[in-house]
């Protein structure tokens, strides 16, 4: 189960970092309300800082979501599980359907994010450094700059 437990450790340190961002940018929009003349200084980098957090949260968010052969994702942890069932000691039944319940859970976020999804994916041509362009993945098709 050392496997199932790094898994959970990276779902872990996403959920996190997401959760991070998502609290300065709350911070800053408060901040910003309190103090606007502050922020009337420097609109543009105060404004773009919380652009930067929002997109890192739905760059979190994609990660447990997005179904790519090297996603750690919340399904992964799933498959995980049910290959490894033999070694959990309660009722498989009832863990069974806690997934299955789970996966329907997923499944709908997958839905409801699929319309606010852009996507960075590195394509095996900028990995090998013949095309260091901006490679995006805009409603499963891909798009370059």
């Amino acid at each position: 189960m050392k496997k199932t437990h790094k898994i959970i450790y990276a779902l872990q340190n996403t959920i996190d970092e997401g959760k991070q961002h998502l609290a300065v940018w709350k911070q800053t929009q408060a901040a910003m309300k309190q103090y606007p003349e502050i922020f009337e200084l420097a609109a543009g980098y105060f404004l773009l800082s919380a652009v930067a957090h929002v997109d890192t949260v739905v760059l979190c968010a994609s990660k447990l979501l997005e179904e790519q052969s090297c996603s750690v994702t919340f399904t992964y942890l799933f498959n995980i599980f049910h290959k490894n069932k033999k070694v959990f000691t309660t009722d498989w039944n009832e863990i069974a359907r806690t997934i299955e319940a789970d996966r329907q859970h997923i499944e709908n976020l997958q839905k409801k994010f699929e319309k606010v999804r852009v996507e960075r994916v590195c394509t095996e041509k900028c990995v090998n450094g013949s095309n260091w362009a901006p490679v995006f993945k805009a409603n499963g098709k891909l798009v370059e700059d």
